[in-house]
């Protein structure tokens, strides 16, 4: 990605009960997505 590129912010919300696995899928999501080096 070019240095002077702008990134697109996206707000999203996981809801669900305890232990439905939301830790999980925010951060297997963050990965997939290249927020987590």
């Amino acid at each position: 990605m070019p240095a002077n590129s702008e990134k697109e912010h996206l707000s999203i919300v996981i809801c669900g009960h305890v232990d439905s696995g939301k830790s999980t899928t925010t951060g297997r999501l963050l990965f997939e997505l290249g927020g987590i080096p």
